[in-house]
């Protein structure tokens, strides 16, 4: 996955990322979490508000407030997280956008979210 340095009209330092290669492997089960973290639209900020300046956290922005997400830890602040056992939609969308987690093969590549691969950063 390549990445390139830019800086939006801010003065922010922002780093759009390439969306992730699939991994040739479908016995990764695409859980109904997975999907609509690859299929609907979200973003994934780390340099703003609670996530700045703060390694592994991003906001991670739905029709909502935005949710933050602790790649660290595994967590996320929404009540979905809270009250089931296993990552939300937030949580696999921070994953999916960083890179930490590539996509599986199994994936609709149709439908996966454009934005998906852009995940911007605070640039020291």
């Amino acid at each position: 996955m390549s990445t390139t340095h830019t800086t939006d009209t801010t003065g922010t330092a922002t780093t759009p990322t390439s969306t992730p290669e699939p991994v040739d492997d479908t016995t990764i089960p695409l859980t109904d979490r997975m999907q609509r973290a690859l299929y609907e639209p979200m973003l994934t900020i780390g340099y703003l508000n609670r996530a700045k300046n703060a390694p592994g956290l991003y906001e991670v922005y739905t029709t909502g407030d935005p949710y933050l997400v602790d790649l660290q830890l595994g967590t996320c602040e929404c009540a979905d997280y809270r009250y089931r056992d296993g990552p939300c939609k937030h949580l696999h969308r921070a994953r999916f956008a960083t890179g930490e987690h590539p996509i599986p093969a199994n994936a609709d590549q149709d439908r996966i979210d454009e934005k998906l691969g852009t995940c911007t950063e605070h640039d020291d």
